[in-house]
């Protein structure tokens, strides 16, 4: 029973409401980023489109009243995958489909809460589910990691040199969006033997020191030579070591898009599928999984991966085949 004295508000307005809340939670790890609200608007706003157009007699389901059944439907028909790497009618892969499932979860219960709303239509379809940590990351086999090697651009343009000398940071040395894009030229050791990249971050696991190969090293001396002559817009970003065309710093979305666009190019140039998820993580988790699988002990991984623990890396235990680097079990 909805036991609120106040009327429903609209969807949109209960979104707005939610999404305040959770921008201004104490806890750091619990508080929604802007970008997240934005993505999270997004896929809330598919969601009420996809309810007006499908109740009883087609004319469409309150948000308010929509059960379980409609949750699936929405997730089976509604939702594609994001890239046109994909069919539209591709199903969406377990762990976005679980975002999903726990974005609407979220928003519901907090009108459940607030004594809006009845029911919680996502809880049922999470019941039994695992979180969201303990579902398979995705990695590429070794032969798929050779195909996207030979797919990183070779020439020798500005924005190429640019592109190769991040793509082997992921690639080699795991490093996460947010350690890309925010990197700055004062971390860079180059003239040190071996040369080394420092890394710093909000947990004391982030902050740590990486040994450069001589492809990373050769790469990302030929940027520092490129990136001397560009032209930077704002005086803040000077030190930014990977900037855009426009004189930005690398954003997450432009990194996701030159990964992408890497690992499209490597499966089609191999008249092979592209997998679901194409992104920087899954050039990160591959390395650490290739890491493990080459017989580096987990504490060291987890080191030069910036994690705490091995709990980190509990999504990737099915993937480790080495005995020398079985993951421990999780709690």
């Amino acid at each position: 029973m909805i036991t609120s004295n106040h009327p429903p508000l609209t969807a949109e307005d209960h979104f707005s409401n939610w999404s305040r809340k959770k921008e201004v939670q104490p806890i750091a790890g619990d508080r929604l980023s802007g970008r997240s609200a934005s993505l999270y608007r997004y896929v809330w706003a598919a969601w009420n489109t996809f309810l007006k157009t499908h109740g009883p007699g087609g004319l469409g389901t309150d948000w308010l009243e929509a059960d379980a059944i409609a949750v699936e439907r929405f997730l089976r028909d509604a939702v594609s995958p994001s890239s046109a790497r994909k069919s539209r009618t591709t199903p969406i892969s377990p762990v976005t489909r679980q975002r999903y499932l726990r974005l609407l979860s979220w928003i519901y219960q907090d009108a459940v809460n607030a004594g809006m709303a009845a029911h919680n239509p996502a809880r049922t379809l999470l019941e039994g589910v695992l979180p969201l940590g303990d579902v398979d990351g995705q990695v590429f086999n070794r032969v798929q990691w050779q195909w996207i090697h030979n797919a990183f651009p070779d020439a020798n343009d500005r924005w190429s040199v640019r592109d190769r000398a991040i793509l082997l940071l992921l690639t080699e040395q795991g490093l996460t969006t947010g350690e890309i894009c925010s990197l700055d030229i004062n971390s860079l050791k180059l003239t040190l033997k071996p040369p080394l990249l420092e890394l710093s971050g909000r947990r004391h696991a982030q902050q740590r020191t990486l040994y450069l190969g001589d492809d990373e090293s050769s790469a990302l001396r030929q940027w520092m030579l490129e990136r001397s002559t560009v032209s930077i817009r704002n005086p803040t970003h000077a030190q930014s070591l990977f900037v855009t065309k426009k004189g930005y710093p690398m954003s997450p979305r432009a990194l996701f898009h030159l990964a992408a666009k890497t690992i499209t190019r490597a499966f089609v140039a191999n008249g092979v599928e592209v997998p679901n998820h194409i992104g920087p993580a899954t050039l990160r988790n591959t390395r650490i999984v290739m890491w493990l699988n080459d017989g580096v002990p987990v504490e060291k991984v987890l080191a030069m991966s910036g994690y705490k623990d091995f709990r980190s890396l509990r999504c990737l235990r099915s993937h480790v085949h080495s005995p020398l680097a079985k993951l421990p079990p999780s709690d």
